[in-house]
């Protein structure tokens, strides 16, 4: 693993990650991209400026996809002492 494209990665975790829209940051090794996943809305002109600006010298791609749902456990699915 390139530490470079990891601390990229951080870096650009740092700008975006906390923003709506964005549900996670990843990494494509083979085409040294620092990669954000956001909703079906992307990202805006000026968060994808910034994430860019971030991840020098290396490149960012945006896919945008919905999130994963988070599934809430039903109460029969609650564990039991046997």
């Amino acid at each position: 693993m390139n530490p470079e494209l990891l601390l990229a990665k951080r870096h650009v975790r740092a700008v975006v990650l906390d923003r709506p829209g964005v549900h996670a940051v990843g990494l494509r090794q083979a085409q040294s991209a620092v990669v954000v996943y956001a909703g079906p809305a992307g990202l805006g002109e000026d968060l994808l400026a910034e994430a860019r600006a971030a991840a020098q010298p290396f490149s960012v791609v945006v896919v945008s996809e919905e999130p994963p749902e988070l599934l809430a456990a039903e109460p029969d699915d609650e564990p039991t002492d046997c």
